[in-house]
Order: structure tokens, then sequence, then C-alpha cells
């Protein structure tokens, strides 16, 4: 299945949840490997949206739930937040949400991006964001890159998150998604010819394809996060806005889409 014709099946896949669910899909975009655009050949479509609901679905005393997860079929991981837990995430400064919107992937755009991307790049806050790239970083290495044998992509996704980190304390703005794109940015010269060994065999091999340890890499990993971890420290303290804003964009998403 080439990809658009695997397009095409998501996009026909989200209109039915529309119409399962009486909702309608603001915005739909591919995350994760495929997105990064170091996808294996098998690798599943990692598709996310966010959605909003009629007026009177959030005046029920019996609320209904803020996700919709749809059980993984053919391939597709498809999941959805409402509007109304979008906005409280983005009071927070999740970066999922900017990774979503600068996903190089859309599935649907109903103009959502045009209204929400200037209210949510007032929402960014660095030190929230290199402390979650910080943090993944950690985890993939801490949970992953031991052993005889390691899995591939574990090592892609230690690199993602860091370089997103040094990123975002040098440039104060949300990352690319494109590992590539952080990659001619934040990766050490001396490591990119490993690297760009590890994308070729990425998305040539299977997805969960084992190799043996590169020390080299492990070396410059601990390096990069000790490093990150002395800037983090001395990183200044965040503005946190409060909800005037959200709340207005939320009333006027509700009402546009259902007057």
């Amino acid at each position: 299945m080439n990809e658009s014709q695997s397009t095409a099946i998501i996009i026909e896949k989200l209109k039915e949840i529309e119409q399962q669910e009486d909702i309608t899909i603001l915005y739909a975009v591919e995350s994760g490997s495929r997105s990064w655009k170091v996808a294996a050949p098998d690798s599943d479509y990692d598709v996310r949206f966010i959605y909003i609901r009629k007026p009177k679905e959030y005046l029920r005393l019996d609320k209904v739930s803020d996700v919709l997860e749809i059980p993984i079929e053919d391939g597709l991981d498809i999941n959805g937040w409402d509007l109304f837990k979008t906005l409280g995430l983005l009071k927070k400064s999740n970066p999922r949400l900017f990774e979503w919107f600068n996903s190089p992937i859309v599935y649907i755009d109903r103009s959502f991006s045009n209204r929400f991307v200037p209210i949510m790049n007032c929402y960014f806050f660095p030190k929230n964001a290199a402390f979650h790239y910080l943090h993944t970083a950690k985890n993939q290495r801490d949970h992953f890159l031991h052993g005889e044998l390691i899995k591939l992509k574990k090592y892609l996704y230690t690199l993602h998150p860091l370089m997103a980190a040094k990123w975002v304390l040098e440039r104060r703005t949300p990352p690319p998604v494109v590992f590539r794109e952080l990659m001619k940015y934040e990766l050490s010269e001396n490591m990119s010819g490993i690297v760009e060994q590890l994308l070729y065999d990425k998305v040539n091999l299977p997805e969960m394809s084992l190799i043996e340890p590169i020390h080299e890499l492990d070396e410059y990993i601990d390096q990069q996060i000790e490093y990150l971890d002395v800037q983090l420290m001395t990183f200044g303290e965040e503005n946190n806005l409060g909800w005037e804003q959200l709340n207005n964009f939320f009333f006027n998403e509700l009402y546009n889409e259902n007057k």
C-alpha cells in the first residue's frame, strides 16, 4: 500500500469516527516515526486528532470522555483529544500539541490551525518543553539502551528528544519534528556518520530490529544529558498565562462550529 492509498484509508476512517461519535474533527495529523520521516517498512500509522462535540454535550451531568482511543487495527493507531481537554493541556504547555502542529503529514485541517496556532504559541513555555524532552531522553536511555542487543529504534527515540531539548534551550521555540531537521542543527558532526547509518537501517529493516550497542553513541548521549541537566538548572522561570484567551477560544469554536 503506497502513501496515497494509506492517506485515503485514514481519512475515510476519520470520517467514520466522526459519524459514529457525532463529533467534528478539527485537525488530524500523523505523529511518531512517520512524522519524523524515519518509519520502518512495517511501522504503524500513529494518527492523532482534535475534535469538538455539540454544545449540549459539554453541559451533561454524566460527562462523556474527553479522549477517543480507537482499537488498533490493520496498523492504524488512532486516537484523539476533545478540544476541551486540548486547551487544558495547552495551558500546561504540553509539548505533544506543538509536535502535532509541526507534523509534516496533515490529514484534516478545517482551517483550525490558522485559528489555533497564534494562541498556541503564546502558551509555549521553553523550560517546560526542555524538561519534558530531557526527561523523555533519560527514560529511553535508562530503560532501553542496555544489554547485549538493543532495539535499533531506541537509539533514535533517545536522540530525538535529546536534540529537541537542545533546540528549545538554545532557541526557545518549539523544535522541528522531522529527525533530520533536528539532526542538522543539534547533532555533533562526529556523530553524523553513525546516526546516518542508523537512519538508513531504520527505514529499511523491520520495526523491531536489534543491533549491538554503539559505545561511542552511548558516551555521546550520556555527555549530552549531563550537559543539558546543567543548562536546565540555570534556565529562567516561565510566566504562566491565565485562562481568559483559552476560554474565549473555546467559546468561539463552539459557537462557530454549531451556528
